[in-house]
């Protein structure tokens, strides 16, 4: 597909095109090369679905393992996401019979990534959330591959609030942008801590979570590439947490695991 199709079209877009906002075009396209802007982008413009030219790589079954990540990732680094050891070694994936096995015994499983199971020829946001909504909730494993920018994305957001609210794990390899959030948990904590004793343990939960997200209130950060998106978005994950931005910014953070260490005390 590189070398015949993709290849081919490639050279031909402008560089001038918004599809290498993230990194200057080569004269040369690899694997390594490719993001889900310019996949898309190839079939928007009357290209093959890559499931055509590629069948084998396809299947019609409900996945295993469920993908979030940014669409400026190369498939060369999904790549290297979907084959780290503790996706491949994860016991839920271990311990179902219908996950396949490679030769080497570790789990195989077919994952839904959003570019290439979503119609990107149609542009009914809420009909994608909703086609997005199942698979997120219901998937064995979610796999999250990590990225400096990932918790500011409209689509990660709304894909990690809704594993949240499934009350599922995620899985996340790599590292996330924590350099905010960081710079805000001993203050985060402080004040947490300070509350807890003058209220003599009236403190509920909820009121230690929202404390510690308010420093990192991923909703009103939220970036769009589609600037068109973001409506849809906001009030698809405000419908999920019963119209409660708190809530959303509580289980996101939650959800990464964000503040563990400082919250766990409190809920012994």
């Amino acid at each position: 597909m590189v070398s015949e199709h993709l290849g081919k079209w490639y050279l031909e877009v402008p560089d001038s095109s918004k599809l290498f906002q993230y990194s200057p075009k080569k004269n040369r396209l690899d694997v390594g090369d490719i993001t889900s802007h310019l996949l898309r982008e190839y079939v928007l413009q009357g290209n093959n679905h890559p499931a055509k030219d590629y069948p084998d790589l396809f299947s019609e079954e409900f996945p295993q393992a469920v993908l979030t990540y940014e669409w400026k990732s190369s498939m060369s680094d999904i790549s290297n996401v979907l084959n780290d050891p503790q996706v491949l070694n994860h016991p839920k994936l271990l311990q179902d019979q219908n996950v396949r096995r490679g030769r080497n015994g570790k789990a195989n499983p077919r994952v839904w990534v959003d570019v290439l199971f979503i119609d990107q020829l149609a542009r009914n946001i809420p009909v994608e959330l909703g086609v997005a909504q199942e698979y997120y909730i219901l998937c064995l494993l979610h796999i999250v591959a990590g990225s400096d920018s990932l918790l500011r994305r409209g689509w990660c957001l709304w894909e990690l609030g809704l594993r949240a609210h499934s009350g599922n794990e995620s899985l996340i390899i790599g590292s996330l942008g924590f350099e905010e959030a960081h710079a805000n948990v001993n203050l985060c904590f402080i004040t947490t801590w300070i509350s807890f004793l003058t209220t003599h343990i009236q403190v509920g939960c909820g009121n230690v979570l929202s404390i510690c997200s308010r420093g990192n209130d991923f909703y009103a950060k939220m970036e769009l590439y589609d600037p068109s998106d973001r409506v849809e978005i906001e009030v698809g994950l405000k419908r999920v947490f019963n119209y409660d931005v708190n809530r959303i910014n509580e289980a996101i953070a939650a959800q990464v695991n964000e503040f563990a260490e400082w919250i766990h005390p409190f809920l012994v």
